[in-house]
């Protein structure tokens, strides 16, 4: 596959590394390629090109590194042709398999303050979060990592709305790992742990449950009281 942008060429001679219902992705060295699947992918499924421009200034280690775009004329729902990004670049992130909830109390809060920083530099922007689920995160060695931006928009709500939903990408992903499925009420308790105002507030609620060895240990105790 070659895809041809404005002078600018990507080759794809790799095998594929993942496929996912709108887009395929690629792995090219230390370099992940997304390719949109043009048959298959309205625009309120790929980044624009100007929120993607935005975000490669973003230098955060809650965040993807964002590379290069490749732009094409698509036909997507409308009558006409229309030019939007068909692919973009993006620097690989090694993961683990550990569990969030099961790493130390720590391993959170460092998480909490990445993505406290990266909550102002969205906001700077005026970039909203969209699409904040566990399946958008990556666990590394030293904190959880965003990816997938595609549906983030430019919106001068960004700065009211972006912190309720980066707790999203952690709410999800503990009740996801504690074994609770997507209706289940007690994802609403684990909800109860974050606030959605105050960044800080809850990066002190969670270092005064430091005596808890680790999230588990705190669903655990939280859930139980729910249940009494």
């Amino acid at each position: 596959m070659i895809i041809k942008n404005k002078g600018s060429i990507l080759e794809l001679d790799v095998p594929m590394y993942k496929d996912t219902h709108f887009s395929t992705l690629y792995l090219r060295g230390n370099e992940l390629i997304k390719v949109y699947d043009d048959s298959k992918a309205p625009s309120c499924e790929r980044i624009s090109e100007r929120v993607f421009n935005n975000l490669t200034s973003i230098n955060s280690e809650a965040f993807l590194n964002l590379r290069k775009c490749y732009l094409a004329k698509v036909q997507l729902m409308e009558e006409y042709p229309e030019e939007v990004v068909t692919a973009y670049t993006y620097d690989y992130i090694k993961s683990i398999d550990n569990k969030m909830i099961d790493m130390p109390m720590d391993y959170t809060i460092e998480t909490l303050y990445r993505f406290r920083e990266l909550v102002e530099l969205l906001n700077l922007r005026r970039i909203e979060i969209r699409d904040a689920h566990a399946k958008n995160v990556v666990r590394t060695e030293n904190g959880l990592v965003i990816i997938d931006p595609d549906r983030y928009i430019s919106s001068p709500e960004a700065y009211h709305n972006n912190l309720r939903k980066i707790n999203e990408y952690i709410i999800d992903l503990w009740g996801d790992e504690f074994g609770l499925e997507e209706e289940n009420l007690q994802r609403d308790d684990i909800k109860s742990l974050f606030f959605n105002d105050d960044v800080d507030a809850y990066i002190d609620v969670m270092k005064s449950r430091l005596n808890e060895k680790t999230p588990r240990d705190l669903l655990e105790k939280t859930l139980c009281k729910s249940k009494a």
